[in-house]
Parts: structure tokens; C-alpha cells; sequence
């Protein structure tokens, strides 16, 4: 469509197609800004300050820290104009990496399988558990016997008493000695699931940095697409211009006049479509940073070619070979699977374990004290 308008332009006035080609090209030469009405305002509107700072101090743009509340406000998720900040790839990948919610889901389980892994080792050392405790009893029966003593016998009055104070305390100490490969197959597990948990948390950053980029390019496609539609705007509203002038000037006809307004509306339509899919792109983007429902993005990176890629396809293939984690994670479910086979089969062998353990005991209301011991040594065997 802008290339028959242009055709147009060039069989009517000549020397004003030069002029319309020289605004287009400007035009294409500014940032695409959504949202404007091609019919009734002209292609002006105020740039988008990049942000040329690092990713780190963008403050603005961290996410939202209420994540389970629902806005009721239409203010909640209204794009707001002091968050209208133009990115450059560099800057959305480090948001990416600081914001987005499955990449910090994959982080949480590798601390959850480091923690299931020292907890695993700690099966190497003894278990060592102590109690204690502290008891006043005042006994009915006591109190009654005694009663009874005093009565008896006068001279025994205000002697004895039913209240007893005691102190107990134990220590215990329990060690598997011997296990059937139970607890070193329970690490090695512990061991590959952790690797497997780096290897999948290593495939997540990596595809999140593909679709960050591929949303970032879809962005500057979308931005690009919309200064396209508003120089085609323009060159319409010119050639409509024209097109009355040579009406009045007895040089045209209604229907060419009819024509170029048909044009216009054709431009303006494609204009819209091409300010949606920008504001879809920009969304998808702020979505994949997990950014507020307020903010806003656009592509501070000019669109140039980043060059070309330098490897052939059996080269390709086998640098992917090399460098794809996810075929090292399938690996280490393996290993894990191996080693859960030798944990069951461990649990049909002999059990092996030693214990000891120390008491004292002692009456807080008599000089009496005792110190105690025990040691023992537990063979298990499942025979059916």
C-alpha cells in the first residue's frame, strides 16, 4: 500500500515526492511512540530516556513485592508515565536474571537438594541425643504414713518429710557401623540430584535468556513496524493533500480525492494493528521480568545486524552436544537412579549398630548421687 502511494505521488508532483521521501525517512529515523491518532495529530511525541545505567540500580523496576494481592484499583495496573524507560538487551537479560520468578523457583530447590545432601553426610557421624530433668513430688500417701509415724511415737513430730527433689540427666550415643551400602549409596543420590539441580537451574537461565532475547527482538520488530505505519500515515495525509489541491485546481477528479482517503484510512487501520502488537510485545517483555503492572519498556538498542554465525551445522551440532546441560541432567537421573537401586537393595543386607549411653541420678533433699552406664551393639537382618 505505501509503495502504490508513493507511485501516486510521483505521477502527480514530482518535486514534492522528494520532500515526502525526506520526512519518511526521518520519521523512521525517530523511536516508535503507541498510541497516537494519525488522523487528527502529527508525528511528534516525546522520546523515551534510555537507561544507561546498570541493571542494578534500576530501583523502579524491581518486582512487585505484593504477589498474592489482587489489585482493585484500575491505578494498579495502569502504565504509569515515570516508568516509561527504554531498555537496551544487556539490561533486560541482568533484569531477568535478578527478577524472574521460575529462574529463583529453580534456586530455591538447588538450596533445598544442598541441604538434602548435608543432610545425607551427617548419616557419617555418631547421633548423640541428652535429657533432662527435675521433678519436686510431695506424696499423698507419704503424707499419710508419716502423719501416722507421729502419732505413734510423739517424739518424731516435725521429723521426715513427703517432699523428695530429684535430678536425672542421660546422655545416649547411637553409630550405624555397618549399613550394606545403605548410607554411602544415600550420598552418592544426595550427590547427583545436586548436580542434576545446578545442570537444570544452568538449562533454566539459559532459556530464559533465549526468550528474553527473542521477546527483546520481537519489541524492536514491533517498534520498527509502528515508525513504518507512521511514515505511511504521513505520505497518505500528503498525498491526499495533494490530491485536493489538484481537485480544486481542476488538474484532478472526486475519485482520485476518494481514493486518497481510502488510502489513509488503509494506513491508519495498519497503524493501529502495528501500535497493538508494540504494546503486546512490550507487555510479553515486562511479563517474562516480572516487572509491575505499572511499568513500561521499549528498545534503546538500534536495530543493526549482530553479525553472522561462524559455524557450520555438524559443527553446530556438536558444540550443542558439548555445552547443553540438559543432556548432562539426564545423566545425573541416572546416577540417581542407580543409587536409589543399591539404597533398596542395601535395606536387605545386615544392620550393624552400637550404642552407649550415661545417666545420673540424684536426690536435691539427701546426699545421695549415682552415676550410670550402658553399652550395646544391634545386628538386623531381613530374612523374608
Amino acid at each position: 500500500m505505501m509503495k502504490a502511494s508513493l507511485w501516486m505521488s510521483r505521477i502527480h508532483l514530482p518535486l514534492s515526492m522528494i520532500w515526502v521521501l525526506s520526512g519518511a525517512i526521518a520519521t523512521l529515523a525517530q523511536p516508535q511512540t503507541p498510541n497516537i491518532n494519525p488522523l487528527e495529530s502529527p508525528l511528534e511525541s516525546p522520546r523515551a530516556q534510555p537507561l544507561r545505567s546498570p541493571a542494578s540500580d534500576l530501583k523502579p523496576f524491581n518486582p512487585d513485592p505484593k504477589l498474592l494481592e489482587v489489585p482493585t484499583r484500575p491505578a494498579e495496573v495502569t502504565l504509569d508515565a515515570q516508568l516509561n524507560q527504554a531498555i537496551t538487551l544487556e539490561q533486560a537479560q541482568e533484569l531477568a536474571r535478578r527478577n524472574n520468578r521460575d529462574l529463583q523457583v529453580a534456586e530455591i530447590q538447588l538450596r533445598q537438594e544442598q541441604a538434602a545432601l548435608i543432610e545425607a553426610k551427617a548419616a557419617l557421624l555418631p547421633r548423640v541425643n541428652s535429657q533432662a530433668s527435675l521433678s519436686r513430688t510431695d506424696s499423698a500417701a507419704s503424707n499419710i504414713a508419716l502423719n501416722r509415724s507421729q502419732n505413734q511415737i510423739p517424739g518424731l513430730q516435725n521429723q521426715g518429710s513427703s517432699i523428695s527433689n530429684s535430678l536425672n540427666t542421660s546422655v545416649q550415643l547411637d553409630y550405624d557401623v555397618f549399613t550394606s551400602g545403605q548410607r554411602t549409596a544415600s550420598i552418592r543420590a544426595a550427590e547427583s540430584a545436586l548436580k542434576a539441580t545446578e545442570k537444570a537451574l544452568e538449562t533454566q537461565l539459559q532459556q530464559l535468556r533465549q526468550e528474553v532475547a527473542n521477546d527483546y527482538y520481537d519489541m524492536q520488530q514491533a517498534g520498527e513496524l509502528v515508525g513504518i505505519a507512521q511514515a505511511a500515515v504521513e505520505n497518505a495525509r500528503l498525498t491526499l493533500k495533494d490530491a485536493k489541491v489538484l481537485e480544486e485546481a481542476g488538474l484532478g477528479t472526486r475519485f482520485d480525492v476518494l481514493r486518497a482517503e481510502v488510502q489513509l484510512a488503509n494506513q491508519a487501520q495498519q497503524l493501529s494493528q502495528a501500535q497493538g502488537q508494540n504494546q503486546t510485545a512490550q507487555r510479553q517483555l515486562a511479563e517474562r521480568l516480572s516487572l509491575p503492572p505499572t511499568a513500561n519498556l521499549s528498545a534503546a538498542d538500534p536495530v543493526e545486524v549482530m553479525g553472522w554465525w561462524p559455524l557450520s551445522l555438524p559443527e553446530s551440532i556438536v558444540l550443542a552436544q558439548q555445552n547443553r546441560s540438559e543432556l548432562g541432567e539426564l545423566l545425573d537421573q541416572r546416577q540417581i537412579a542407580q543409587q536409589n537401586q543399591r539404597l533398596i537393595l542395601g535395606s536387605l543386607g545386615p544392620q550393624f549398630s552400637v550404642s552407649a549411653s550415661g545417666t545420673f541420678a540424684a536426690d536435691l533433699g539427701q546426699p545421695d548421687a549415682a552415676f550410670g552406664y550402658s553399652l550395646g551393639g544391634q545386628v538386623r537382618k531381613t530374612l523374608f
